[in-house]
């Protein structure tokens, strides 16, 4: 399971964890919205509140966490992509991936 504890400040606009996930802050018409990133730069989705952005992390990185564990199929492995969401299988089982700091757009 993901480790929620795990966030650390970066800066007033971002929280950052360290399977390289990213929670940004964007303040629109002074609203905050919360971003949250995948290790690939991915826009995971949109949050009113930090805490959501959180749980969903929590959810996606332990499903991808799952995905990583399981043996691929044959039509994985031949078109080198998942057969059922057509996520290219090498971004699910890279060793290392970098992580990308979100614009800041004011």
């Amino acid at each position: 399971m993901a480790d929620t504890d795990s966030w650390t400040e970066i800066n007033p606009y971002a929280l950052s964890h360290p399977d390289g996930w990213l929670i940004s802050r964007y303040v629109v018409s002074g609203i905050n919205t919360f971003l949250l990133w995948d290790p690939c730069g991915k826009c995971q989705g949109k949050f009113g509140r930090i805490p959501s952005a959180k749980r969903a992390f929590t959810r996606l990185a332990s499903r991808i966490s799952a995905r990583l564990h399981e043996a691929p199929d044959s039509a994985e492995l031949d078109s080198g992509m998942a057969a059922d969401d057509k996520t290219p299988t090498a971004v699910l089982q890279a060793g290392t991936i970098r992580s990308v700091e979100p614009e800041l757009v004011v």
